[in-house]
């Protein structure tokens, strides 16, 4: 297979991949709405729990760094939901396809938010002495972490890829 064709071959596949995604989209909204709800209810509240808890007790190093990873991911975690939340209120999600990229975007980033704040408060409310017994959950909460970014990564060239290929299209057509 010549270069040319694999690359016009990955154009297409890409194309019609993002083509379709729309109709995906349609189906899936209220799962997608769920989710966004939920997560952007749920980390505020349990970011105001430790706060409760640390208030009345000094952390050493590894846990402010911990507790600084939590109020991160919290905060990703909640303005990603609420742009979720907003496209799919307003329903631009269902007409344009570049709202629906984003989405499919913005879905993975509060996935990995969760993740590792889930990992943080893991690690903040489990007792120092158990830190070592539990290092393979952490490993795994890590890496399942890790694969939600590489995914994250990949969608954001496919989408990239299509808005390129959209835009030269558009130009050719004129």
């Amino acid at each position: 297979m010549e270069t040319s064709s694999r690359k016009t071959w990955y154009l297409e596949k890409v194309m019609s991949y993002w083509k379709n995604q729309n109709d995906c989209m349609k189906k899936i909204r209220g799962e997608i709405m769920v989710l966004a709800v939920y997560t952007f209810i749920s980390f505020p509240r349990m970011a105001e729990n430790f706060m409760r808890k640390v208030e009345d007790r000094t952390l050493d190093s590894s846990e402010e760094l911990a507790f600084f990873y939590f109020k991160i991911s919290s905060s990703l975690t909640s303005t990603a939901s609420l742009l979720i939340t907003l496209l799919l209120l307003t329903g631009y999600l269902v007409k344009s396809r570049l709202c629906t990229g984003l989405v499919s975007i913005i879905l993975p980033v509060t996935l990995l938010s969760v993740t590792l704040g889930y990992s943080s408060s893991m690690y903040l409310v489990t007792p120092s002495q158990l830190h070592e017994r539990l290092y393979l959950a952490y490993c795994v909460l890590l890496i399942t972490a890790a694969a939600v970014a590489l995914f994250s990564v990949f969608h954001t060239i496919c989408f990239l890829t299509w808005l390129s290929v959209r835009e030269r299209m558009e130009r050719t057509n004129q």
